[in-house]
């Protein structure tokens, strides 16, 4: 089971970086999507139900912003309240001291940053997102911690 889950860790590593190389909102999203999914997987095989959450309703908000975007319309507000709410449920429901709100600003940063119709926007808040991931699938130190630390270094 090891082997599956660094198999599918680094595959939603290739997706997530090659999704900040495109320039069409819905490739990006598409390829997000992709690494959301695998994602979810990875934890679903770990029982992390914290990962679960909030890769699942990222999936699903990806999705749906794909559906927008091939229709070339702008999602509604309501909606993207919806889902920042969401996020923001699942980090109160979870709650673990300070640290475990870090990834919470990271989701919703890369969350905002999809809203958007800048390509260039969307990518800054991904890349720190792969080099979150990437880190603590690689080599098993908490995604909490990994992203608490580069966002205080970038910070400072």
């Amino acid at each position: 089971m090891e082997i599956f889950y660094y198999i599918v860790s680094i595959f939603a590593i290739i997706l997530f970086v090659s999704s900040v190389q495109f320039k069409n909102k819905k490739d990006i999203l598409m390829l997000q999507f992709g690494a959301n999914v695998c994602y979810l997987l990875v934890y679903l095989t770990r029982l992390a139900w914290v990962g679960v959450s909030s890769q699942g309703l990222t999936a699903v908000k990806n999705f749906i912003f794909i559906i927008f975007e091939h229709k070339k319309k702008d999602v509604p507000l309501w909606l993207l309240l919806l889902f920042l709410g969401g996020l923001i449920g699942i980090s109160i429901y979870f709650y673990d001291g300070i640290l475990s709100l870090v990834p919470l600003l990271i989701n919703i940063l890369l969350f905002i940053s999809t809203t958007t119709s800048s390509s260039t926007r969307m990518s800054i808040p991904s890349s720190l997102n792969v080099v979150c991931k990437a880190v603590s699938s690689l080599t098993g130190i908490s995604s909490t911690l990994t992203s608490s630390f580069l966002f205080f270094f970038i910070l400072f």
